[in-house]
């Protein structure tokens, strides 16, 4: 499983800074570097539960501890003392962002039973520690699963956290929660500002889906065929005839992928508000698509 994972980012251009394996089948912390990012990070301290580390580039940098809480609850303390070492120690600013299979607040749950004493300790280690809630948008919750009776229950277990020194460095800091695809959880993503590359900037991705339109194979050979005696000019004009091929004729995927998305983050909100068969059976279908 870690040799076909590991493989698996290498070809969508990640390397890896560090890993914290699964114990059975939960936990586990994959902290992957995009190559070329411009930024380097290194690895300060990791135990079961999170893995910290600094991201530097040039003169500037921050702490960052990936979060991973245990789902038992006895466990939890020894994460909370490892986070309030950090807090004690280093002067950096400093996120803590993650799964903290813990929630602070009544309106962060819907169905099941909210406890009040499991809230305040939380919310008792996130002060101890000197971390404010970075807030969010998007869904309300970023897990959903079944109580006991097979009620569907959502919590807003994933979060980010982060020091006075990191939310005075980053004021327009944003976590957003994605829409939720191949797991229970919501991916979460943080943007440290809200600049955004524009399409210019994007470089050409090969997609595999184009090779189950009949039509591909044969672009490929002619476009390839064309100026067979020089390999750069070939990948060239096969990336070119590839980005044209996407937008008229496979419908472009990358915009039906966001229509779809936008279709499943509609429903999920409304999900969070009331429980709907026809509804799950539309996020099925979507989630298929």
């Amino acid at each position: 499983m870690f040799a076909s994972s590991e493989i698996f980012w290498d070809r969508v251009n990640y390397v890896k800074i560090d890993i914290q394996e699964a114990q059975g089948h939960s936990g586990g912390i994959w902290v992957m570097q995009r190559r070329g990012s411009g930024f380097n990070f290194t690895l300060v301290s990791k135990m079961q539960q999170c893995i910290s580390f600094i991201v530097n580039k040039g003169s500037d940098k921050w702490l960052c501890s990936a979060v991973y809480a245990s789902l038992v609850a006895t466990m939890r303390p020894f994460l909370w003392e490892f986070l309030d070492y950090i807090s004690k120690t280093v002067s950096l600013p400093w996120l803590a962002i993650g799964d903290f299979n813990d929630i602070l607040l009544p309106r962060e749950q819907k169905g099941g039973v909210f406890s009040n004493s499991k809230a305040d300790l939380f919310a008792s280690n996130v002060d101890k520690c000197g971390l404010i809630d970075l807030g969010s948008f998007g869904t309300k919750f970023t897990w959903q699963g079944k109580c006991r009776g097979g009620r569907i229950v959502h919590r807003r277990l994933d979060r980010g956290l982060g020091n006075y020194d990191w939310r005075m460095k980053f004021p327009e800091a944003t976590v957003e929660h994605l829409v939720r695809r191949h797991s229970d959880h919501n991916p979460i993503y943080l943007r440290c500002s809200n600049v955004m590359l524009g399409h210019e900037d994007r470089p050409f991705r090969f997609q595999a889906a184009w090779f189950t339109h009949n039509e591909y194979p044969n672009l490929v050979r002619n476009t390839w065929n064309r100026d067979r005696g020089n390999i750069a000019h070939c990948l060239q004009n096969v990336a070119k005839e590839s980005t044209t091929f996407n937008k008229e004729v496979f419908r472009n995927i990358f915009a039906r992928k966001k229509e779809v998305e936008a279709r499943l983050r509609g429903i999920q909100r409304a999900l969070e508000d009331i429980d709907s068969a026809n509804l799950l059976r539309l996020q099925k279908g979507l989630l298929d698509e």
